[in-house]
């Protein structure tokens, strides 16, 4: 996967937000991979300000129980996951889409956070 600086973004979201081309046009015009990137790196930006544009090396770690709520918000309303992530403030809608799929595999024990063996009792 590609970097790209924060201030490339940054003018590529304000290109975009001035309305003269749409996402696919601007992709061309800069020579990326797709358009995707130029509506999630809008969508950071509206949520979180020019913060949102820079690499965050540190993951955020959710709750099960928020993962759940999200799902539930998603279930009973009928949201995108692009929708649910904005309501809820999160970075993209494909963890959603990650969250889902577990939880659809392995139940509300899916969504847990832990990795690799359990602890041993005793």
């Amino acid at each position: 996967m590609s970097y790209y600086e924060v201030e490339f973004k940054l003018k590529l979201v304000k290109e975009y937000l001035e309305g003269l081309l749409g996402g696919r046009a601007l992709a061309i015009k800069y020579g990326l991979p797709s358009n995707a990137l130029i509506y999630n790196w809008k969508h950071s930006y509206q949520l979180f300000g020019k913060e949102g544009l820079k690499r965050h090396r540190s993951l955020t770690k959710y709750t099960s129980e928020f993962k759940r709520d999200v799902l539930h918000f998603i279930e009973t309303t009928g949201a995108s996951f692009g929708e649910a992530a904005r309501q809820f403030k999160l970075p993209n809608g494909s963890m959603i889409s990650r969250w889902q799929r577990k939880y659809i595999a392995g139940g509300q024990t899916a969504l847990s956070n832990q990795k690799g063996r359990p602890k041993k009792k005793g």
